[in-house]
């Protein structure tokens, strides 16, 4: 769907296409799943069509006398289209395309970086910096890679110091801060540099 893959298909040799139902699903869910706005357990998904949709195939429950103006369901459990759908949809929701790395202040940081990576996917590393001799350091063989797009977290800010120092630490390994999340911001200051 160049609507989502847009930059990945640009230059491939080959793309296969989704079908009408799992189209107007993919496309429909992606916006509230892309951001979180809905979680993926107990999506119910209400698509409609006209008898085309059953394929074609000689049934009795095509011929004219039985679909005019008539409704009924088809394939409500084990459809063809569902494992298709829960890829795409589950990748969108756990993808972790746009974050490489979740770095977070010891101690409060620790536990948030971990979970959010869990959530975004395996391929998303958790780490933390802490302080030594009263400096916040990248320690414990953790990295941070030139170019990688990096997500900063930290429970609760007050001051807001360690989470710029974070982000300074981050800049200075020449990774991109994608963004900064906080639980409780105390300081209500303006992360963006």
């Amino acid at each position: 769907l160049p609507e989502i893959y847009l930059d990945k298909i640009k230059d491939a040799l080959l793309v296969a296409n989704p079908g009408c139902y799992p189209t107007s699903i993919i496309l429909g869910i992606t916006p509230l799943l892309k951001y979180h706005f809905i979680e993926p357990e107990g999506i119910i998904i209400d698509s409609k069509s006209g008898a085309s949709g059953a394929g074609r195939k000689l049934s009795l429950g095509l011929h004219f006398s039985e679909c005019n103006e008539n409704f009924k369901a088809y394939k409500v459990i084990g459809h063809n289209h569902i494992p298709e759908v829960e890829q795409e949809l589950s990748s969108i929701y756990f993808g972790g395309d746009d974050i490489d790395v979740i770095i977070g202040p010891a101690i409060g940081g620790i536990i948030m970086a971990h979970v959010m990576a869990r959530v975004l996917g395996p391929w998303v590393r958790a780490i933390f910096t802490e302080r030594e001799n009263g400096k916040m350091t990248l320690r414990r063989s953790f990295e941070i890679k030139e170019g990688e797009k990096v997500l900063v977290v930290e429970d609760v800010t007050t001051t807001g110091s360690s989470v710029r120092e974070v982000i300074d630490i981050v800049n200075s390994r020449k990774g991109k801060v994608v963004g900064v999340g906080v639980l409780i911001d105390r300081c209500c200051m303006n992360w963006a540099h």
